[in-house]
């Protein structure tokens, strides 16, 4: 099962064994997802999902996985878009302040996603 989640954009994003893969097309009764390292590193990595896509948070159903991935899984990068679509959210109903809102979503998040967040700062 792969987990939903949303992309920066605000598409639907399926992580699944520590690789993250956006919607490319619909096949005959099915999804087909791409790698998002498709265009930056030329993954080949692809996976073929039921055609029904759940609410984020919850999972899909994956149906294969195809392509050898030419990089290692990065859990790191998954979690850090998870705790962005947290902050999103969060500020969208509260009107806390911004250092409230970022120390609530990132509480709880590994030493690897806020060591990526703070370099992407810099």
């Amino acid at each position: 099962m792969a987990q939903v989640t949303t992309n920066k954009k605000g598409g639907k994003l399926l992580v699944y064994q520590g690789y993250s893969y956006n919607f490319h097309k619909n096949g005959s009764g099915k999804k087909i997802w791409l790698c998002t390292q498709n265009r930056h590193q030329d993954c080949i990595g692809r996976l073929h999902s039921l055609d029904y896509i759940p609410e984020d948070g919850q999972l899909a159903q994956v149906l294969k996985e195809s392509g050898n991935h030419n990089h290692t899984p990065d859990s790191a990068s998954v979690e850090k878009t998870k705790v962005v679509n947290k902050v999103k959210a969060i500020a969208a109903m509260s009107s806390d302040s911004t250092s409230a809102i970022v120390a609530s979503a990132i509480e709880g998040s590994s030493t690897a996603c806020l060591g990526m967040t703070q370099q992407k700062r810099t």
